[in-house]
């Protein structure tokens, strides 16, 4: 069974809403019930309301798909998208809805159930008992189709119009209301429709990014389109890299990443996860490494690249692996510490040719930034050597590609 999460805002309105009318209720006694019921309605029919709102953003959402399409003439769209939806064309009910319950709600709770406050809410109420026979009969008569969250408010209207005639609420006019009540029940009715008013465009902003990025994501995993645009960028020969830096996975793989970068590299570490995940998921990937680090001491990032050719130069893959995990995934760059975990005798001294080679094809190829990746798709020619890669285009990162090398 799922946990069932409770908003923060919501609870904190249900301990306060308990605790007032527990408080009503000990200070003017049992009467103190009805004002203490009538917000519990209130907030409910906030919530309802709001999800109202919600499904007028995202009809789509799953989980209000559930509620409103659950049966046979069960369909909110189709009462939330007709031309009664909307007074005069502008406010839509459940913007309506939403600014009465929540502007009920808030001032039933900040008045301490005050009977000015709560005798004004029950009056509010009876006026709007005329939209409970609207409504249903629009739904059965007109569309012909019930709306699940509509009937939930109208069920509440009730409620709220039966509760306020058991209080007898309604046998004498609002009176003793003062200035500052009056106030009050402005701003709390009128609050809660500005800040929908705020909330509502960000929202829309939110969502339509959201759908953006999903159609970018959509573009970018499709494999034609990655196919199209490779052949385009900068390339280079499968002979040009032979014997280049660390290669991990099976050399005769059907594709074949590289990977240009600096130890020191933050986006450099960054990637060295999502390459290793595409390499233990996809069998068909090979990844060869090749470092920017020149044959020169003063380089700071020859030492490092040194040390992890002297490990890769023993054959053992996985020492090589676990090195490679070990500085990548370390977030202090500590290469004494490294060099302590990983020991070498004469080893790193034959090194200085390999960083040669790859500092010399970085300079021809001209790599200037790092982590620069190449992408070799299956030989249009026989043997390794006609193979041609291309450089991964700026607008795909490493953790796509596990999407596109299948």
């Amino acid at each position: 069974m799922q946990n069932i999460r409770i908003p923060g805002a919501l609870l904190v309105a249900l301990i306060l809403t308990v605790l007032t009318g527990i408080t009503a209720i000990h200070l003017i006694g049992l009467r103190g019930i009805f004002p203490f019921l009538l917000s519990i309605v209130m907030l409910t029919g906030a919530i309802v309301s709001g999800l109202l709102l919600w499904y007028e953003i995202d009809k789509h959402n799953p989980v209000l798909q559930k509620i409103c399409t659950g049966g046979k003439h069960t369909n909110c769209a189709a009462i939330l998208q007709s031309g009664a939806a909307k007074v005069w064309g502008i406010l839509s009910w459940s913007e309506i809805g939403f600014a009465y319950f929540t502007g009920g709600f808030l001032s039933l709770l900040l008045s301490g159930f005050t009977s000015a406050i709560t005798e004004v809410t029950a009056w509010l109420n009876l006026l709007v008992v005329p939209y409970i026979f609207f409504s249903v009969f629009y739904q059965w008569k007109t569309v012909k189709q019930w709306c699940v969250l509509c009937l939930t408010v109208q069920a509440l209207l009730l409620s709220g119009f039966i509760i306020c005639l058991a209080g007898k609420y309604y046998t004498t006019l609002p009176h003793d209301i003062s200035v500052s009540g009056i106030t009050l029940l402005i701003m709390d009715y009128f609050l809660p429709w500005v800040a929908w008013k705020k909330i509502k465009p960000l929202w829309l902003k939110a969502r339509e990014g959201k759908q953006y990025k999903l159609q970018l994501l959509r573009l970018k995993h499709d494999k034609r389109i990655f196919e199209a645009l490779l052949p385009k960028q900068k390339n280079i020969s499968a002979e040009s890299i032979r014997s280049l830096g660390i290669t991990l996975g099976d050399a005769n793989a059907k594709h074949k990443l590289v990977k240009v970068c600096n130890p020191y590299c933050g986006p450099c570490a960054r990637a060295h996860p999502e390459i290793e995940k595409m390499l233990d998921s996809n069998p068909d990937v090979t990844v060869q490494i090749i470092f920017t680090a020149k044959d020169d001491e003063k380089d700071i990032k020859s030492r490092s690249v040194r040390h992890l050719m002297a490990i890769d130069e023993k054959g053992d893959k996985e020492l090589t692996k676990r090195a490679l995990d070990d500085w990548y995934n370390s977030k202090v760059k500590d290469y004494h510490a490294f060099a302590e975990k990983y020991p070498m005798n004469g080893q790193l001294l034959r090194q200085g040719e390999k960083l040669k080679a790859m500092s010399e094809w970085c300079e021809k190829t001209g790599i200037s930034f790092t982590p620069t990746f190449f992408v070799f798709t299956p030989p249009p020619l026989e043997g390794d050597g006609g193979r041609q890669g291309h450089q991964l285009p700026d607008m795909y990162g490493v953790e796509d590609l596990k999407y596109l090398l299948g």
